[in-house]
């Protein structure tokens, strides 16, 4: 795991985490407890489109980002970086059960 410092400017920012919270507003309303797993949300299963994707935001400030492109070049290697999906977790301070971090792709299944 690494921290990148300064890639986003304070607009960036306040615009990216202006439509995470608006999202996470709107599915907290229709679904209290979380949608996956107690208070834990997927931003992901809570869109139609099952991704945030069609966010302004999260395309232009994160998927659209040269310094961010960058990075994962050098670290994964020209080519091998693909955008699988944009969604995304919220774990409410409700929640007292730890997930380790992990993957849900399963690479090299099939």
């Amino acid at each position: 795991c690494a921290v990148v410092e300064d890639v986003l400017s304070v607009e960036a920012i306040a615009e990216v985490r202006s439509t995470y919270v608006e999202v996470a507003v709107e599915m907290k309303a229709k679904i209290p407890y979380g949608n996956r797993g107690e208070y834990r949300y997927s931003f992901g299963v809570a869109q139609k489109t099952r991704q945030m994707l069609h966010h302004r935001s999260v395309v232009v400030q994160l998927l659209n980002n040269s310094f961010v492109a960058e990075v994962l070049q050098r670290y994964y290697g020209e080519g091998n970086v693909v955008v699988w999906g944009g969604g995304g977790e919220l774990v409410c301070a409700q929640n007292d059960q730890f997930q380790e971090l992990h993957s849900d792709i399963a690479f090299g299944a099939g």
